[in-house]
């Protein structure tokens, strides 16, 4: 009888196991492309499911074409919580080796990605041509430091080169100094005009900096062209993934990308990939309701409900629903 119990206890493990490693409507949900049968809702077939996590092999033209649309994120994230499960599942199952050897792909194939988005991020610029050679407007999204300092070296040349542009400064950040006005401090004193430059200290993350940077140039009139973007290397696929989504179709935007001169690049490449595919998830769509999918926000002002509604760093910011209330307005 006790042996009968602990099977079904162990059945029961590793089925919730893999549910957690990959739901397929959740999978769905996030819009990714993924190679892995969903053997936990079907038949619970565990030696296939662990066989074709062992032949996982992405191309670099796959990883290529994944980065514009967020799906490069996607599949970071969703195979670090198979990886997760697969050292849980080690200690449910009589006979590692299929275990480990899935194990041991997967996290070549997390490598294999960190090592593409090291190359891809050497790249001078990312983004449309036309804004980063002829910008209507450029943001400087802010930082911690020392990473703030390295932006900005890397920003003066470019805001001298371009003398006539509006310069959004985003950034309120998480400490009792403001991203935004270390950031006019140092501009100011190195020769550009106050008056070229737009406060923006609302945002507290990335996802904060296209949202309120959109709403700053919406309330400008400025409802379209082309803006460019100043940021850190290692930020820059997520940050023009963001601003993309968000000002949507009628901007085009490019990143001009500051080397980043840390030696933890890649804890923030993980960082940088995980939190990305959270916003995807969490942020540009609207929650599900019932048997229905989630929809897909449609501009500025949704992303804006999302975070007041979903976002821990924004949740119940009234101050905010009140401050930007003239241009975000609820369906009545």
């Amino acid at each position: 009888m006790m042996r009968m119990v602990a099977r079904n206890m162990r059945r029961m493990l590793l089925y919730s196991s893999l549910l957690i490693a990959f739901d397929p409507a959740q999978a769905e949900e996030r819009g990714a492309i993924s190679r892995i049968p969903a053997a936990a809702t079907e038949s619970l077939d565990i030696h296939d499911w662990l066989t074709a996590l062992t032949e996982l092999d992405y191309s670099a033209d796959e990883l290529r074409r994944w980065v514009p649309n967020g799906k490069l994120a996607t599949v970071y994230a969703q195979l670090a919580e198979v990886q997760q499960s697969l050292r849980a599942l080690r200690t449910l199952v009589h006979e590692k080796r299929l275990v480990t050897a899935a194990s041991d792909n997967v996290e070549t194939n997390l490598s294999d990605i960190q090592k593409f988005y090291t190359d891809y991020i050497r790249q001078p610029w990312l983004g449309d041509e036309k804004a980063y050679q002829s910008p209507d407007a450029i943001v400087m999204l802010g930082a911690n430091q020392p990473t703030l300092d390295q932006r900005l070296a890397h920003a003066l040349p470019i805001l001298q080169r371009f003398k006539d542009n509006s310069i959004v400064l985003s950034g309120g950040g998480r400490t009792i100094v403001l991203e935004a006005q270390t950031m006019h401090d140092y501009l100011v004193r190195n020769g550009i005009a106050g008056d070229r430059l737009i406060m923006e200290t609302d945002s507290l993350d990335t996802v904060g900096n296209a949202v309120f940077t959109g709403l700053a140039l919406a309330k400008r009139g400025v409802g379209g062209g082309n803006v460019l973007l100043i940021t850190s290397d290692f930020h820059a696929p997520r940050a023009l993934f963001l601003f993309r989504s968000i000002l949507g179709p009628q901007f085009r935007v490019a990143v001009s990308s500051a080397p980043y001169q840390g030696t933890d690049l890649s804890t923030r490449i993980d960082s940088e990939l995980r939190q990305e595919a959270t916003s995807i998830h969490d942020l540009l769509h609207w929650p599900a309701i019932s048997n229905k999918p989630p929809r897909s926000v449609k501009d500025t002002c949704d992303v804006f409900f999302q975070l007041l509604l979903r976002h821990k760093l924004y949740a119940s910011r009234w101050d905010l629903a009140r401050r930007y209330g003239d241009q975000c307005v609820l369906p009545r």
